[in-house]
């Protein structure tokens, strides 16, 4: 009875011993490298994520964005004529009357004050040139219109021999006349731009 014991006794130790020896072999060595493992495992993990991130974010700033409503409306905005040119050439047209004393002089002064204010002009001041034109006109009184319209027919010679043959060949009546041109040379399409807009508003 005391031997099976002892036998017994000796197989559970022997067991036991086998469980401590398999323990045992675990170095920590081991267990530093898989900790490793497991690190990098994680922050692969996290760098995948930051990349996805980032390619979200470059994309959307390499996408062009869309013009905005109004960043279109600030582009047909329309400018302000020239203050000073709107004046002088509405003063040069108040003072011609054809068949008055110096009206020759004063048709030149007419023609050129429409010239130099047509040399400025351009297309995005259209609205406020309306405006001015039609405040202008009312000042004037009844039958404004009717006067611009006429005395626009009696400058219209003076105006096409600009265009046909400059003002070199008018020297001498421009210096009659105090030299009212202020450029060289003129454009004709800025001329009948100008034109369109008094027409449009003469008979409105």
């Amino acid at each position: 009875m005391k031997k099976r014991m002892k036998r017994f006794l000796a197989l559970g130790i022997g067991i036991l011993m086998i469980g401590v020896s398999a323990c045992g072999s675990r170095t920590p060595a081991d267990t530093q490298k898989e900790q490793k493992q497991e690190q990098t495992a994680g922050e692969q993990e996290q760098q995948v994520g930051k990349d996805q991130t980032d390619n979200t974010q470059n994309t959307q700033e390499t996408e062009d964005p869309e013009p905005s409503e109004n960043s279109e409306k600030e582009s047909e905005q329309s400018a302000d004529v020239n203050d000073q040119t709107f004046e002088e050439m509405t003063q040069a047209l108040s003072q011609y009357e054809e068949g008055t004393a110096g009206a020759s002089l004063k048709r030149l002064q007419a023609a050129f004050g429409l010239l130099n204010f047509s040399e400025q002009y351009d297309s995005t001041q259209k609205d406020d040139f309306r405006t001015k034109l039609q405040a202008w006109l009312e000042e004037q009184g009844e039958g404004s219109k009717d006067a611009l319209r006429l005395k626009l027919e009696e400058l219209d010679p003076v105006v096409d021999r600009v265009f046909s043959e400059g003002i070199s060949t008018m020297k001498e009546e421009l210096s009659d006349a105090g030299n009212p041109q202020k450029y060289d040379t003129y454009s004709q399409e800025k001329y009948h731009e100008v034109m369109e807009v008094i027409e449009d508003v003469i008979n409105s």
